[in-house]
């Protein structure tokens, strides 16, 4: 992929789609050439090759699964006192791969015997051996493992986006044909998961130095982050930059190869990936990836034979160099990284971090044993595993384990403390002269929807913010959590605060839809509705935000039952809208709703009512609601230039059944708005990344004050009485 202007993009392409691909540039008068015509041109038949592994020709060729093994074999046998075999994982079709503990040149490389000495080195040749021997066997282009994927018109895991750091972020993909296919979770493959808990072991039992990952092509030697762009550098980026020039000027001088060095995400973002596993899991401050031979050229992945002796003897000067550097390290484990996912944490409303501090060996595999327990482990987020006695793992549990987790870390006499509990509880507690904590409704899977209710009094006029009501949507709970904090640190000491506090109630529920929320963290991160069976429909959710009881299946909605918009049975018929429209009319009764707010993303709207038609007339209200927008859009890009569009919701497309009519119509909410928050509309969408948290709950929070200081002067706030909708216009 092209890393700057003017660098390349190389792309495979096959027969059928040639002519369309050279279309599609065309039209865009994109600049381009064929560099080969048909790749089968290179794939040469193997050339007779020595396999006597004492022969040097050995080493200029390429092996298939078979013959590495048997090498592997050969030389553990013929060199018993410094080799061994052991075993790493098993494939998804039940082979072993291995692993060997071994140096060639021990005894007479000085500077080997020097590495030697100091280190234990584990080579694991192929860790896809299946995917490897299905090139030889098959499809020489394959790049991925051999999962079936239940049974899916394609196969295949990219095994280096299946790592548990940032799993399922950027350069990864959902969809089982691509290329970059993530898997099912983070670990799901047996290679994956088998190198993980074999690495992990000697980490406990001797600590992880340095690891590199290798592949091709494109002459890279990158260290960590490579999950995200625009990320700090890691704790350790002086020492690891240098072990890295270390590296390659070693490698460099044998041919004159020239590598590039950076952090990986500089070449591209690659979430789920080997490096960053390696570093923040295993505490390896020297991880790598390494992109070897040959450049950017017409060859690519079907280097020929005759590069393979060079591209060996310069990569291991470099490994040689790099080692030496490492070794002479006083503090060669990675510095802790105790909150790489602290962000994404706070989505969790209900989640844990239990820190476990083992003071003895016993208590270290008491640590192993949680992180190994069959049907447990899987569902347990290490951030960070003990390297010494007295130094803390922190693990994230899952709400329906906490309990189990504690009582088996009690049992066992172990230390711990949870640092962050369920956050409306916590935050609800810390607050209580402002907060409580208020229950909404339940969702289809029969959890319990909260909110909190932000008051200095009883009896005052509400406002309602909703958040979370389609799953992706992640930025909406973050702003409302961000909304919820500022109204409560800012109260006391920012006068405007102070008085929309003293003036409303304020009830901000941050996840509507809790059970889509869940499995966009679980299984699928673009899951839209929420997770109604439908009746054993093959297709499963109810698009939320066309459930409610105004215009019901009207335009922008769907009666499919796979549609993403699919409005349900019939209005309201879902728990979660029906239980919030019970939770905000008992609201309206006793208290009255003058604002209510849903927020979603992405595309910078401020919308108000009508929404389920394209061909209605403006609202009774329709001034008042504008200038209130106005007044919340101006005072929000004020604070960084973000440009907010504002109209009626149907101007954008008419969505039937959705919140801001409800809340209008039905709760009698004079200011009903629906807000699209960032990004506007780039490539990013609903992958907002984590930079962008912050500066999107400040400056939003700076337009619902603005709009709260506006309604609160507003004599009549209640929407003017709809007994009947409008008629269409058109």
């Amino acid at each position: 992929m092209s890393h700057a202007l003017s660098d390349p993009t190389d792309v495979m392409v096959p027969p059928r789609f040639i002519s369309r691909v050279e279309d599609f540039l065309q039209r865009r008068r994109m600049e381009f050439t064929i560099l080969v015509e048909n790749v089968g041109d290179l794939i040469q038949p193997q050339a007779q090759c020595s396999l006597d592994f004492s022969d040097s020709a050995f080493y200029n060729c390429y092996h298939t699964m078979q013959e590495i093994e048997d090498w592997m074999d050969g030389l553990a046998a013929l060199y018993s006192e410094l080799v061994s075999k052991v075993p790493v994982s098993t494939t998804f079709e039940g082979k072993t791969v291995s692993a060997l503990k071994f140096v060639e040149d021990y005894g007479i490389d000085g500077d080997v015997t020097q590495i030697v000495d100091f280190y234990d080195i584990y080579i694991v040749p192929v860790l896809n051996k299946d995917g490897y021997e299905f090139t030889w066997t098959d499809d020489r282009m394959w790049r991925k493992n051999r999962n079936l994927n239940d049974g899916a018109a394609c196969r295949g895991v990219d095994l280096n986006r299946n790592w548990d750091v940032c799993f399922g972020g950027d350069g990864a993909n959902r969809l089982k044909c691509s290329e970059v296919y993530h898997g099912e979770r983070a670990l799901s493959e047996p290679e994956t998961s088998g190198m993980d808990l074999f690495a992990r072991g000697l980490q406990e039992s001797q600590g992880v130095h340095v690891f590199i990952d290798f592949h091709s092509y494109g002459q890279y030697w990158m260290w960590p982050w490579g999950y995200a762009t625009g990320l700090d550098p890691t704790p350790d980026v002086a020492m690891q930059e240098a072990g890295c020039m270390a590296a390659t000027e070693a490698l460099t001088s044998v041919y004159g190869t020239a590598y590039t060095t950076h952090a990986s995400a500089e070449m591209y973002a690659a979430a789920g990936a080997t490096e960053d596993w390696a570093y923040y899991t295993l505490g390896a401050k020297y991880s790598y990836i390494v992109e070897l031979r040959p450049d950017n050229d017409i060859v690519g992945f079907l280097l020929p034979d005759r590069w393979i002796e060079p591209t060996g003897v310069e990569t291991f000067e470099g490994v040689k160099a790099l080692l030496l550097y490492t070794k002479d390290d006083a503090d060669p484990v990675a510095k802790s990284v105790v909150v790489l996912w602290i962000s994404q944490l706070l989505y969790k409303l209900r989640y844990a971090v239990f820190r476990i501090t083992p003071k003895t060996e016993l208590g270290k595999k008491f640590v192993a044993e949680l992180a190994e327990s069959e049907g447990l482990g899987q569902h347990l987020d290490f951030w960070r595993m003990s390297h010494t006695l007295s130094d803390p793992t922190d693990v994230m549990v899952p709400p329906r384990f906490i309990g189990w987790v504690e009582d088996f870390l009690k049992r066992r006499k172990m230390e711990f403390t949870i640092l962050i509990e369920e956050w409306m509880d916590g935050f609800s507690a810390l607050n209580a002269h402002l907060v409580s904590k208020v229950t909404v409704c339940t969702t289809f899977e029969g959890k319990t929807v909260s909110g909190v209710k932000i008051s200095s009094g009883e009896g005052k006029p509400a406002v309602i913010f909703q958040g979370g009501i389609h799953a992706r949507e992640w930025i909406s709970p973050a702003t409302m959590m961000n909304f919820a904090r500022r109204f409560v640190e800012d109260y006391g000491m920012d006068g405007d605060v102070k008085q929309i506090v003293d003036f409303y109630d304020i009830y901000i529920v941050p996840v509507l839809n809790k059970d889509g929320y869940e499995f966009t963290w679980t299984d699928d991160r673009m899951w839209r509705k929420n997770r109604n069976t439908n009746k054993g429909a093959t297709c499963m959710g109810v698009d939320l935000n066309r459930n409610w009881d105004v215009g019901f299946g009207g335009p922008g909605a769907n009666g499919l039952k796979c549609s993403y918009l699919y409005h349900g049975e019939a209005a309201l018929s879902e728990p979660e809208t029906s239980g919030m429209d019970v939770f905000a009319r008992g609201l309206q009764e006793s208290q009255g709703v003058h604002v209510f707010i849903d927020f979603h993303s992405y595309g910078l709207y401020w919308l108000w009512p009508w929404g389920y038609d394209t061909c209605l007339p403006p609202t009774p209200d329709a001034v008042m609601q504008e200038e209130g927008c106005m007044a919340a859009t101006e005072a929000l890009t004020s604070v960084y230039g973000t440009a907010y569009k504002t109209h009626a919701s149907a101007e954008m497309y008419a969505a039937a059944g959705a919140t801001e009519d409800w809340a209008y119509h039905t709760l009698g909410a004079k200011y009903s708005y629906i807000v699209e928050l960032r990004p506007e509309d780039d490539n990013v969408g609903f992958l907002l990344p984590d930079s962008q948290i912050e500066p999107t709950g400040e400056e939003t929070f700076e337009g619902v004050k603005a709009l709260l200081l506006y309604t609160k002067e507003d004599p009549n706030p209640i929407a003017q009485k709809v007994v009947e909708l409008p008629q269409k216009q058109c």
